[in-house]
């Protein structure tokens, strides 16, 4: 479903399977200057895995790049950032170099909101020792309406 969901040319309207679930959930999302859409990951609400969705769903996105995680109130912390960084980012930035015969070492950037976690010197600095090639920018606080790529081009449609 999410694939479905996340393209240019999906319906308006979709059909609305477990509807009786009323899980709270967060999907972060993201998108390379190229037009490709990353793999996501959804944030459930919940303490412990069992507030996931069924293993064989949760293995069938895995196996495309996806990544489930909870926390206590739905939103993207410390760890489900660092765990997007490493499953979902820095994969795609090695298939990508590798692809186009580009060193590891070769720079990207990762232009991200001004969510509280993602200033954090905790975080930037595990991006620091995780890929020093790795450069984050940030979109101006108040202006991801107008200037955040996924908000302007992805979500808002």
């Amino acid at each position: 479903w999410p694939r479905q969901l996340l393209h240019a040319g999906a319906p308006k309207a979709v059909r609305a399977l477990g509807i009786d679930d009323k899980r709270q959930i967060t999907m972060t999302v993201a998108g390379a200057a190229t037009g490709v859409l990353l793999p996501g990951q959804v944030i459930f609400q919940g303490k412990t895995k069992q507030s996931l969705p069924a293993e064989q769903f949760l293995k069938t996105y895995a196996d495309l790049g996806w990544d489930f995680t909870q926390t206590v109130n739905h939103w993207a912390s410390l760890e489900t950032s660092k765990s997007w960084f490493t499953k979902i980012y820095m994969p795609y930035c090695a298939r990508i170099k590798a692809q186009l015969w580009l060193p590891s070492g070769q720079a990207s950037l990762l232009l991200l909101d001004c969510w509280t976690v993602h200033l954090t010197s905790e975080f930037r600095d595990f991006v620091k020792e995780e890929a020093p090639w790795c450069q984050l920018k940030y979109v101006l606080a108040n202006t991801t309406s107008v200037a955040q790529p996924m908000d302007v081009a992805v979500q808002s449609h």
